[in-house]
């Protein structure tokens, strides 16, 4: 345990950072789940949706968010 203020907090604020984070990045896993069962543009629309966040949040680059899209999308047109 932190004996100093600052540590105390950050500790506090990194466990609050890493549930939001991982909140976030479940959410966009089933939902991507949800899409590769389905097929259906509405379902598509969502996960590209909630990568797009995750994207801005931070949680997962660039690189990996056009990945996940390329792979939905070459998915949904089979």
């Amino acid at each position: 345990m932190a004996n100093i203020k600052s540590n105390a907090k950050r500790n506090k604020q990194n466990k609050a950072r890493h549930i939001e984070v991982h909140a976030k990045k479940s959410d966009m896993k089933t939902q991507i789940k949800k899409t590769r069962a389905s097929k259906s543009r509405e379902d598509l629309n969502l996960a590209y949706k909630k990568i797009d966040s995750a994207l801005a949040k931070g949680i997962v680059k660039q690189n990996k968010a056009d990945r996940l899209k390329q792979r939905l999308a070459l998915n949904a047109n089979k």
